[in-house]
């Protein structure tokens, strides 16, 4: 705010004209913004150290599995590439899972820094997923 106060002294003694006042105006709104969305990003990230994403699955066949996996580290491993859009899971139809989980929605669900559930699927078979955040 004081950087905007000081462009308009600067205007009003002369000092610079009119169209420089307003070029300088915008470009401290543009680093207003940008300070806002990272400190926006911070308070994610540090929420992020006691959030977990939450994957359950249980197969027709009465399999079982439990995957608790730390926001950041899930966060990490989609900005590198390292989550890719196929899903193997033993005793789980593979279609059933890369037809029902859409990887870009998670993410998408994760950079937004809400929690909840995101897919609680059923197949036909009996197959069950439920993935969430908390």
């Amino acid at each position: 705010m004081e950087e905007r106060i000081k462009i308009l002294d600067m205007l009003k003694e002369g000092i610079i004209t009119v169209e420089e006042a307003n070029e300088l105006l915008k470009a401290t709104t543009n680093s207003t913004d940008t300070e806002k969305e990272e400190k926006k990003q911070a308070e994610i990230n540090i929420n992020d150290k006691k959030r977990l994403l939450h994957i359950k699955v249980i197969s027709e066949d009465g399999d079982k599995v439990m995957i608790n996996i730390p926001l950041k580290a899930v966060r990490f491993l989609f900005k590198n590439g390292k989550i890719n859009k196929s899903i193997k899971l033993s005793g789980v139809r593979e279609d059933f899972l890369n037809n029902s989980i859409d990887m870009d929605l998670i993410n998408e669900f994760i950079e937004s820094g809400k929690s909840g559930e995101i897919v609680n699927i059923q197949s036909e078979d009996g197959d069950i997923v439920n993935i969430y955040i908390d």
